[in-house]
């Protein structure tokens, strides 16, 4: 806080819709600010944050006060597991990774974590997840309070709150306050979510609360049958409430909750799956359910999440609310309303549950014995014979083994090489990058990169497709046992048995052809022709997040012609005919994929406006997010492109299915001579955690460079690689397409706009297999380059000095001769006005090189060893084009008087 006043980080915060109140050390706030408003927030306010010397931090009022922002305070100092902050993320992300990314998180100084958002909905302070203090917990506070000399005899288990919300009435203290920090975004970056999103965010985090529930459950009296007792949720038997013997070997509700599937019931009751996820804990599967009749994202239930248990959150179900039920309560609740008796019988008369047999005569207890095994051995088969339904055993098997008290135990076994043929066999493949392996799944021609992550859910995706019950087991028990053994099936070592992916199979440009995938097909460009292929008859593989999410139809030239993208194209042209066909070649260059080793050039794209400060806006961003939505386009940043610090990773975004890099807005000086490897061999992907890769020159992606400025570097080396156009000065700040054709590109545009826009695209592509890299007239990019090497002072003395471009073209060759290179600098620094330290001598050469290059003069060096002196006279030779003759030095022509330069 040394660097900044309190007030000012108050007013900033009160700035972008924030309540800030100051606090005290122990967080008590510093004014009565329950009756406080941002509107009635002045100078006098702000003073109290600098002014009082007991203010130790800001908080901010939660709720409509601050725009309905709502935090979720998860408290790490009480999580025995040492992983709520991990399970609470990992569940978020796994329902909804973009609900993630609209949070903000920030870390408290005992080590919790503040998830920040704004909602519609108002909530007031919740405690959403809890657990009860443990043995060594308790201990402590009593040796606490015997420390204190409080009152000890009386301290009992209560509860430790893990999570709960600062809403509507409450505040919470955040940075700068002492100890806190961001870890994703800050204050600015608090966004609003959904009532529904912001539903799910509570209902995940009440999932975590440890705190024991009692079900009220009127248990009906049936003579002869044994009750079940619900406890937390759980059926037992309760010895206490036996007064007789049970009448059961095995109770229905015991067989009801081993053998019955509770997702298939709740399925067929109406009840919606929508999304299904390995817990963080162990692996095991837990299930996201949606109560009927509602269409919203809410999340009304889940199961698994309490193993073995649904949880319903929704009030408007026939299930109790926020507690766990095993199959049987689900059922019982669902289809008899909370009657035990009717449930009970309902299930017995399904099968469920074995009887003993009835004493008939005073047998011995042998045969008494005999005839209770006998029902169990019934029991075992009917039980096999329920549960086999088809036989599968693809990549595991069932051992079936009966304990001596009549139990079974079923016991699925995984075989690794027949589940690593079987990924196989469902299109992973491995590819090698660096020492590490990437998955690629390939469904018929389409791959994409798949996550382990990715390939469980596949797996997991599947297992749900099959029936219920096979193999003498049901669904959920093999994916179970798939999930708590996932990190061990999908370890990397097995993975990378899996066949390799096959990259010259990849849809890639040829010479003469350039392909864009649609939802109906590929589309085909030729030099003659382009034409809809459909995927039945295409045969590479295609990238799945290169596909465009439309149904594709080549509109007609008249379309195309009269289309606003088109007349953009126009109007940055410079209203000019051949420039504007030029144009589209150079567009249709950066969207083929084909990398032609004769032409390893980037597309530069800048203004041609000169000026002396930078301004853009003439439509560079427009082109490059135009040709985005034809090839799969990664963004650098171009300030970053001259940091000696530059991050090593900076180009781990791209992949084999990076089709641009666009390096935006490279500031003045630019050294794109650094880019000579990228362009011309490949470029080498460092990506964290993984060895390097390198990405050959015909696979790596076409390079678009925009800047406001102009790129420098001189020569052959340079020229040929890059291709460099000016965008006229039609557009700037104050006038913008919009001005021009009344609406924003790509946003508002509707299905038939986005069918032309596509077809001029298309028609860019051909242009360039027809004509090839396009020729450009420049505007004024020669002066700009001039202008950028130099200074504005140089460049006026030069003109001065040697005459513009114009005038030493017009007056043809003629010899300017062996110039003094003292006399000339100094020359030039009394013209400037400068010291010798601000323009050194070899800076001052380097502007005479780009003048005459720009002018159309030839400069030579030409320097003499002097004996009497270590020193040497330096002159520059300055001839137009073919006319070098030096002769007559330019001092006997002028009578100028040498000067021996000392360097």
């Amino acid at each position: 806080m040394s660097n900044y006043k309190w007030s000012a980080i108050a007013k900033r915060m009160a700035a972008i819709g924030l309540l800030p109140i100051p606090c005290k050390n122990n967080k008590d706030s510093l004014v009565k600010w329950r009756d406080l408003s941002l509107h009635k927030l002045d100078q006098n306010y702000f003073d109290v944050f600098d002014t009082n010397q007991k203010v130790a931090g800001i908080a901010i009022v939660a709720g409509e006060r601050s725009g309905g922002l709502e935090c979720i305070d998860i408290d790490c100092k009480y999580d025995i597991t040492g992983t709520l902050y991990d399970d609470v993320l990992n569940n978020i992300v796994g329902y909804d990774h973009e609900l993630f990314n609209k949070l903000v998180i920030a870390k408290t100084p005992s080590g919790g974590y503040h998830l920040l958002y704004r909602t519609g909905i108002s909530r007031r302070n919740m405690k959403l997840a809890r657990r009860m203090t443990t043995m060594d917990e308790l201990d402590q506070e009593v040796e606490q309070a015997k420390i204190d000399g409080r009152p000890h005899n009386n301290i009992k288990h209560h509860p430790q709150v893990l999570i709960e919300t600062r809403g509507e009435g409450g505040y919470f203290l955040g940075w700068p306050s002492p100890g806190y920090e961001w870890v994703k975004g800050n204050y600015a970056d608090i966004q609003n979510i959904s009532d529904q999103e912001s539903n799910i965010i509570i209902e995940i985090c009440k999932a975590f609360d440890q705190l024991p529930k009692q079900v009220d459950i009127n248990e009906a009296s049936a003579p002869g049958v044994t009750l079940p007792v619900f406890s937390s949720g759980a059926i037992e038997q309760s010895a206490q409430k036996i007064e007789k013997p049970s009448k059961y070997v095995i109770t229905p509700w015991e067989d009801y909750n081993n053998r019955s599937d509770v997702v298939s019931y709740l399925t067929s009751a109406g009840w919606t799956i929508v999304r299904s996820i390995p817990s963080p804990d162990d692996g095991r599967l837990v299930v996201y359910l949606k109560r009927p009749g509602t269409s919203d994202k809410d999340v009304s239930a889940t199961y698994n999440h309490v193993p073995s248990k649904v949880y319903c959150f929704s009030s408007s179900t026939t299930l109790p609310q926020n507690v766990p039920l095993s199959p049987f309560e689900v059922y019982m609740n669902d289809a008899h309303s909370g009657n035990v008796k009717d449930a009970v019988a309902a299930i017995l008369s399904m099968g469920y549950g074995v009887l003993k047999e009835k004493k008939t005569s005073d047998r011995a207890k042998d045969q008494l014995q005999q005839g209770v095994m006998s029902n169990i051995d019934r029991a075992i088969v009917r039980n096999m014979d329920h549960v086999r339904g088809e036989v599968l055993e693809l990549f595991w098997v069932v051992n079936i083994i009966q304990k001596k008290d009549g139990d079974i135990r079923k016991e699925i076994v995984f075989h690794q090489y027949k589940f690593i043929k079987w990924l196989e066999g469902r299109g992973l493949r491995c590819r090698q990058s660096g020492d590490k392996y990437e998955m690629i799944m390939v469904d018929g021609i389409i791959c994409s990169y798949m996550t382990k992550k990715q390939i469980a859910d596949h797996v997991i995706d599947w297992m749900n497709e099959l029936p219920s019950r096979f193999d003498f087991i049901d669904r959920m028990q093999l994916i179970e046992n798939f999930t708590k053994g996932a990190e061990v099936y999908l370890s990397d070592i097995r993975l990378s048995m899996v066949k390799e992916f096959d990259e010259d199979m990849v849809m890639r440009d040829i010479m003469e052809e350039s392909y864009i995938p649609f939802k109906n097909g590929v589309l085909i460009i030729t030099r003659h022709d382009i034409k809809m292929t459909p995927y039945s008859k295409f045969h590479k593989y295609v990238w799945k997040d290169q596909i465009k999410d439309f149904k594709f139809t080549m509109p007609s030239e008249g379309e195309i012609d009269g289309f606003v993208f088109s007349q953009f194209l126009y109007n940055i042209s410079g209203r000019d005919m051949d420039r504007y066909k030029s144009l589209m070649g150079l567009l249709g260059y950066s969207m083929v994929t084909f990398k032609d080793p004769a032409i390893p050039a980037a597309v530069i794209l800048c203004d041609s406006k000169v000026s002396e400060r930078s301004e853009g806006g003439t439509g560079k961003g427009i082109l490059v997010k135009a040709m985005s939505y034809i090839r799969n386009t990664v963004y650098e940043d171009g300030k970053m492109a001259n940091k000696k610090n530059q991050s090593e990773f900076r180009f781990s975004r791209i992949s084999l299915s990076t089709e641009i890099l666009h390096i935006s807005d490279v500031e003045k000086g630019f050294d794109f001579e650094a880019m000579f490897s990228l362009l011309t061999e490949g470029l080498p992907i460092n990506r964290k955690y993984k060895a390097e890769e390198f990405i050959p020159y015909s696979k790596s992606p076409k390079v678009v460079i925009s800047t406001n400025y102009t790129v420098g570097g001189r020569g052959s080396s340079h020229d040929r690689r890059r291709i460099e156009f000016e965008l006229a000065d039609h557009y700037n700040a104050r006038r913008t397409p919009y001005t021009d054709f009344g609406h924003h590109f790509f946003d508002s545009w509707n299905e038939d706009q986005w069918g032309i826009f596509y077809g001029v695209m298309s028609r860019c592509i051909q242009m360039y297999l027809q004509n090839g890299i396009p020729s450009f007239v420049g505007i004024n990019l020669d002066l700009r380059k001039f202008k950028d090497e130099t200074s504005g002072e140089f460049v006026s003395w030069f003109f001065t000095k040697f005459g513009s471009k114009d005038e030493v073209s017009e007056m043809g060759p003629r010899v300017f001769g062996k110039v003094h290179f003292s006399s000339i600098y100094n020359e030039y620094l009394q013209y400037a006005g400068l010291e010798r330290h601000e323009t050194r001598p070899q800076r001052f050469l380097k502007y005479m090189a780009s003048g005459c290059s720009y002018v159309g003069l030839d400069m030579k060096e030409d320097s003499s060893r002097k004996t009497s002196y270590d020193s040497y006279e330096r002159y520059l030779i300055i001839t137009s084009p073919n006319k070098l003759d030096v002769s007559i030095p330019v001092d006997k022509l002028t009578g100028q008087i040498k000067i021996t330069d000392i360097i």
